[in-house]
């Protein structure tokens, strides 16, 4: 990593709530798996996020389908 990368992004911290015993197991479990936790929730993030649009613009296409399916039954209904 070059040092003009390190200046494209800043880290921020994050408070959050989440069960001591959850948090505490994944601790030694990132621990035995060399599981960097920041990392592994910032990936989570994106995942969600790119899942959230892939889905939307699935639902796009779908709709879109749809739309031109009923337009071309229609057509066919009118013209008989």
């Amino acid at each position: 990593m070059e040092e003009g990368d390190l200046n494209l992004y800043r880290r921020k911290r994050l408070n959050i709530t989440i069960n001591e015993k959850v948090l505490t197991d994944f601790k030694s479990h990132s621990r035995d798996n060399s599981v960097n936790i920041s990392r592994f929730v910032e990936n989570k993030m994106l995942e969600e996020m790119m899942a959230k649009d892939v889905k939307q613009k699935d639902m796009t296409m779908v709709a879109g389908a749809w739309s031109d399916l009923s337009n071309k039954n229609f057509l066919k209904k009118k013209t008989k």
